[in-house]
């Protein structure tokens, strides 16, 4: 548990938003700071180029988007209530079906926030194919609120700025998002730490329908003790005991915890699918074994409708770039997961109806 480093709030300056933040943001071989086309392309190597990046920017300012709040949701353990800010991304114009767009919150990972690579992309490929988007920054992070406290928060608070911005996608209170839905049009993604506060939001919420989890933490004790031990060895097991009831000293990580939360939820067989880069050495892919064990346990509770394991380096980043690597590849099983979950057709999927991506 340690402050918060200041990138939490990075590119948040004035007049960055979805038009333009891609290649002002941190990207994988590039770094931060503004980048021209042919900056893109030189540092993008093999990963991405600047055709890509300029067809989401291009996006955002056709398709339209705008931000919203709206306070968390108060924790039962005395967890503040802070201000939730988001850029909501409504859906572009493919949808088929009668009333508002399904919709999805997407929640972001450790050093992001709602303007940062991962966020952007997500929004734009689940936009692209028709659903209403919601893009929270968490407490701490973006545009959000201060807690009390200025730690990691994980399990202790996360899950309530996640479960109110279910709720706003939900009500739509304000009347921005074209209307209320019902709960099961409205579904959670997250990436990295923002999987571990959507499982945790799933397990604590029956009503969500689905999550699409993105190299999920399942334990961030294991994660700190992996970290631990590739520094200190064999001590590490003994130093993250006293890390850990340190931590716990200050809030409590696992307060909520998919181990915990996942065995309580109902028997809806509410729908989960699980993406990881075997590459990854951020969050290893023994996180997500653990993860698909609990779920396999509860054949009731939770279907595991796929498991999407992919090798990829990105300028030597293996961690939740996949979206970033191969886009088509994963929107279209966005597509098909999300279409599934919400009833839609899947043939919009694969029929070439959908916004094409280029630069590819």
């Amino acid at each position: 548990m340690t402050e918060l480093p200041a990138d939490r709030r990075s590119d948040t300056e004035a007049g960055l938003n979805p038009t333009n933040v891609m290649r002002h943001t941190w990207l994988p071989g590039c770094g931060k700071g503004n980048k021209s086309n042919e900056q893109l392309d030189k540092c993008g190597g093999s990963c991405f180029n600047s055709n890509f990046i300029s067809q989401i920017e291009s996006f955002y300012a056709s398709n339209g988007f705008e931000e919203v709040q709206f306070n968390s949701r108060p924790g039962p353990a005395g967890q503040g209530v802070v201000q939730i800010k988001a850029w909501w991304i409504p859906p572009a114009g493919n949808h088929s079906g009668t009333g508002p767009a399904p919709r999805i919150v997407v929640c972001h990972g450790t050093e992001q926030n709602q303007n940062k690579f991962e966020a952007q992309i997500a929004g734009f490929l689940l936009a692209a194919a028709g659903f209403g988007v919601l893009l929270p920054s968490l407490r701490d992070h973006g545009y959000s609120g201060d807690s009390s406290h200025g730690l990691f928060g994980w399990g202790w608070d996360y899950p309530y700025d996640l479960l109110a911005a279910w709720d706003y996608a939900k009500t739509d209170p304000a009347g921005v998002l074209g209307g209320s839905l019902p709960s099961a049009q409205v579904g959670l993604m997250g990436f990295s730490m923002g999987a571990f506060t959507a499982l945790n939001a799933l397990g604590a919420e029956p009503e969500v329908p689905a999550l699409w989890s993105d190299a999920a933490v399942f334990s961030v004790k294991d994660i700190l003790l992996d970290k631990a031990r590739k520094v200190l060895g064999f001590v590490a097991d003994l130093a993250i005991e006293f890390a850990w009831g340190f931590a716990n000293s200050k809030l409590e990580p696992h307060y909520n915890h998919p181990a915990g939360l996942l065995p309580q939820g109902p028997d809806k067989k509410r729908k989960v699918y699980i993406v990881q880069n075997s590459d990854d050495n951020t969050v290893p892919t023994n996180q997500q074994d653990e993860l698909i064990s609990l779920l396999k346990e509860h054949p009731q509770k939770y279907t595991l409708s796929g498991y999407w394991l992919k090798p990829g380096i990105c300028n030597e980043d293996a961690h939740r770039i996949l979206h970033l690597k191969h886009p088509s590849e994963y929107r279209e099983r966005l597509c098909l997961f999300w279409s599934d979950v919400f009833g839609l057709s899947q043939d919009r999927c694969k029929d070439g109806s959908l916004v094409q991506i280029v630069g590819r």
